[in-house]
């Protein structure tokens, strides 16, 4: 069957900022601002990637602050 459909958003986990601010509806720029103050992240090389679900779990416990 067609089962795919929740193993094709696994593979997109690591997302670039573009993609991560489009998910998000945030800036490039506002974006750097979190990483700086320790949103979840991976290097790879010189390239940031995020996890979506991590990133929206650091956000949800930034505003409970």
């Amino acid at each position: 069957g067609m089962t795919g459909s929740s193993t094709t958003a696994k593979a997109a986990k690591w997302m670039t900022y573009k993609q991560l601010g489009e998910a998000l509806s945030v800036s490039q720029s506002a974006l750097e601002r979190l990483v700086a103050r320790g949103m979840p992240h991976l290097k790879i090389n010189r390239m940031v990637r995020f996890d979506i679900e991590a990133v929206q779990r650091w956000l949800e416990r930034q505003q409970g602050r």
